[in-house]
């Protein structure tokens, strides 16, 4: 007799999850999670260099796509794991810390 078979998910129920993410934030964090999460998609958007380097555009480009990508899947995809979205956010970070970082150098 196998106890935890009613805790094991089917695909069918998770047919049944939610279908924006920004409203399953909302109902589960509260404005402070939603927050958090605003917080970092605006914190990291590049929408103007000063200079003419590649680089640097491209650190804008990967921004706006990901920036783009993000609020799509915030207003459409209603769970925290499908298509790697944990992945998407460190990406969208890290594209963040390395233009600031780049912009310190010059």
């Amino acid at each position: 007799y196998d106890i935890f078979s009613e805790y094991r998910f089917t695909p069918e129920d998770l047919i049944k999850d939610g279908n924006s993410l920004f409203i399953r934030l909302c109902t589960e964090t509260g404005l402070l999670g939603l927050g958090f999460i605003l917080l970092i998609l605006f914190r990291g958007f590049i929408y103007k260099i000063n200079s003419q380097n590649e680089d640097m555009l491209k650190h804008k480009i990967i921004s706006q796509s990901l920036f783009v990508l993000l609020v799509l899947v915030l207003i459409r995809q209603g769970n925290y794991m499908l298509n790697g979205l944990p992945l998407l956010f460190l990406l969208y970070y890290y594209n963040g810390a390395q233009y600031k970082r780049a912009i310190n150098h010059e």
